[in-house]
């Protein structure tokens, strides 16, 4: 067991010797240097480095690592891996393409990572001679595109096939990447590379190519120019009485700094911010949607208006938008079509919408002179909207629950999607409220409904008229479907079903005055809510007969004291009088 126990021990410290050589000095990736590039032929190519400090540890693995696109290759790009060790060491690269420029760097590797050496470049052998290239240089740099301009001084004694530029992002270019194809001769040329980016960072050099293969000028960075920025004008909205709302959103900056943003607004189809309106501008530089009032806004006139944005790159404008304030013509009329102690009908008309279609039409109304939705929005007025279908012509509607002889003044309104006209301004006082007794409409109030606008009134006299002493129910022996509630419906129960002349129900059916000639017989229920007000009604015969049947020889008949008797319906007892009534609204 103890002899275990040691040769365990032993491992483990030859391990950590192995790993570790000094346990004074820290570890670190390893320090090497890379050899310049010796044997070149089109193909291939010998490099390799030199390690002067392994880092207090073991190398793993070393090598060199290249690429013809990465300035700066690493061990993920193309590598060698040679023998581990220490020293200087060799590295063979094969299956290179003729006429290329490569990167190359020696790496190695220990258990604290990877050490790089210095970069060095070569050119593998041509396939024979190719062109030669003088400098390039920028004509025109733009944020979307740049000119440039160069020189083939030899075509290496074979023609020139193609000429042009060729860039990349973060590399240095080849034909591989982005490039222009041009056909020429020796001399010099220009081009124009397209699709790029606002604000980014280029490589770019000149190319041509002969039979033999590629010729390339040296390589230059550039950045392009900040673009204008992008917007978006969405449509005009909260178009009312001159004012409307703009809408835009700043959607790209270009890869620059707003400095300034707004609306711009013309009655020509294209503003721009040299319009005579002036620009609008909003405050802020986010993406966030933003937006401007304008009031006071004269109406009859389409107006353009484009979202607009500044940088260092220029303006940038969104999409064109319209608008036209056209406020609907309307007309209130002075006239009343009904009044009551709460409530008013009223009329207006729709004139002209403008090529608007009339989308809602109505009366606002209010104790203060010209109301206003800005009124209703304060809660100094209310409206009402209009039963009829929208569009053009005549419409009422009833304002309810009013104060009892108070002055209202209404305005007929009409929308369409510009906004609210109104008519003028009229003035209206509804009636006082009704007291029981009061003369109205062919009779006299006996009783008013809680909303102070609909009720019963009884007429000024007894039927039968004088001369006429027997005035029977009628159906006597028929069992008739009423109630002791809804005079009306009992009515036209009892005529339906009662084809005798004369009788309670028909005579009431007949009868007209003033113009009105929806009498009936009233209910038990409703005599008992004349009996109340029987003095001020001047109602003071002994007996009435109400449309209350109590079963198919007899009916209810109000008494002179309020009490109520079953009558033979042929009136066999007493003489019984009847006492119409008709609903007002």
């Amino acid at each position: 067991m103890k002899a275990s126990i040691l040769f365990l021990s032993c491992c483990i410290s030859i391990l950590f010797i192995g790993c570790k050589k000094d346990d004074q000095k820290p570890s670190t990736v390893p320090v090497l240097s890379t050899s310049a590039a010796t044997s070149i032929t089109r193909f291939t190519a010998t490099t390799g480095g030199n390690i002067s400090d392994d880092g207090n540890l073991n190398i793993q693995e070393r090598g060199v690592c290249y690429s013809d696109t990465t300035a700066t290759p690493t061990i993920y790009n193309w590598k060698t891996s040679e023998a581990a060790g220490t020293g200087a060491f060799t590295s063979g690269l094969k299956d290179l393409l003729p006429n290329t420029t490569y990167y190359v760097r020696a790496y190695a590797k220990n258990l604290k990572g990877v050490g790089y050496g210095s970069v060095i470049t070569f050119a593998t052998e041509p396939m024979g001679p190719i062109p030669v290239l003088g400098a390039s240089a920028m004509v025109e740099n733009n944020s979307t595109f740049a000119v440039l301009s160069s020189s083939i001084s030899s075509d290496a004694g074979s023609p020139i096939i193609d000429r042009g530029f060729c860039w990349a992002i973060n590399k240095i270019p080849t034909i591989k990447d982005k490039n222009t194809q041009k056909g020429g001769s020796v001399g010099n040329f220009s081009d124009t590379l397209k699709g790029l980016t606002y604000a980014t960072s280029y490589w770019v050099r000149s190319y041509a190519t002969n039979s033999n293969g590629v010729g390339y000028g040296e390589p230059f960075p550039f950045k392009t120019n900040a673009g204008v920025p992008v917007l978006t004008t969405q449509a005009p909205t909260d178009i009312y009485q001159g004012t409307v709302t703009l809408n835009g959103t700043l959607t790209y900056n270009a890869g620059a700094e707003i400095t300034e943003r707004g609306f711009v607004v013309d009655t020509a189809k294209i503003p721009t911010i040299n319009t005579p309106y002036g620009p609008m501008i909003v405050p802020g530089s986010d993406y966030n949607p933003y937006k401007k009032v304008l009031s006071n806004w004269p109406s009859h006139q389409t107006y353009y208006v484009r979202a607009y944005a500044v940088t260092s790159g220029g303006v940038g404008y969104g999409n064109v938008m319209s608008f036209t304030i056209r406020i609907p013509e309307v007309f209130t009329s002075p006239d009343l079509i009904k009044k009551r102690p709460g409530y008013l009908i009223v009329s207006g008309t729709a004139l002209n919408g403008y090529s608007r279609k009339i989308t809602e039409r109505g009366f606002v109304y209010g104790i203060n002179p010209n109301p206003s939705f800005q009124d209703v929005a304060a809660n100094l007025a209310k409206y009402v909207i209009a039963d009829q279908d929208t569009g053009l012509g005549e419409f009422t509607d009833t304002i309810k629950n009013l104060v009892p002889n108070k002055n209202y003044y209404v305005r007929a309104y009409a929308k369409t999607l510009d906004g609210v006209g109104y008519g003028l301004n009229q003035t209206f006082t509804t009636d006082a409220a009704y007291l029981p007794g009061t003369l109205l409409e062919g009779g006299l109030v006996f009783f008013v409904n809680p909303d102070k606008s609909s009720g019963l009134i009884v007429a000024t006299d007894d039927l039968p008229l004088p001369g006429i002493d027997i005035c029977p129910w009628g159906c006597e022996g028929i069992n008739v479907s009423t109630t002791d509630t809804f005079g009306l419906t009992n009515s036209y129960h009892i005529v339906e079903n009662c084809a005798t002349p004369g009788t309670a129900a028909r005579i009431c059916f007949d009868y007209e005055y003033n113009g009105y000639s929806d009498w009936y017989l009233p209910s038990q229920k409703e005599l008992a809510k004349l009996h109340k007000h029987r003095i001020a009604c001047q109602v003071d015969f002994p007996y009435y007969w109400s449309s209350t049947q109590i079963n198919a020889q007899e009916a209810a008949v109000l008494k002179f004291d309020g009490t109520f008797i079953n009558e033979p319906k042929s009136t066999g007892n007493h003489t019984v009088k009847v006492r119409p009534i008709r609903v007002f609204e």
